[in-house]
């Protein structure tokens, strides 16, 4: 879901990881409509999953210009190698 403020959109998003064979799956994203919702997602599944992270990312859509994700619940700790690819 977003939230509009003039031109800038925010997206709050709860992306988890699964362990299969040996390794991180990343599971399909979740789009919630506010940051408590994500926070609720994220706390939700944070149990069940090795890794969960909800983070916002507010920006024009118009434009492509879109500011740093702002991570806003953690739990588990993902590989370095997947935080780098979830911040390219």
């Amino acid at each position: 879901m977003v939230t509009v403020h003039g031109g800038r959109h925010t997206y709050y998003v709860v992306q988890s990881f699964s362990l299969a064979d040996g390794g991180y799956v990343m599971d399909e994203p979740i789009e919630a409509r506010s940051e408590e919702a994500a926070l609720a997602v994220a706390r939700r599944l944070a149990g069940a999953k090795a890794v969960t992270l909800a983070f916002s990312r507010a920006g024009d859509p118009e434009t492509g210009e879109f500011d740093d994700a702002v991570l806003i619940f953690s739990d588990g700790e993902l590989p370095e190698e997947l935080v780098g690819a979830l911040c390219a």
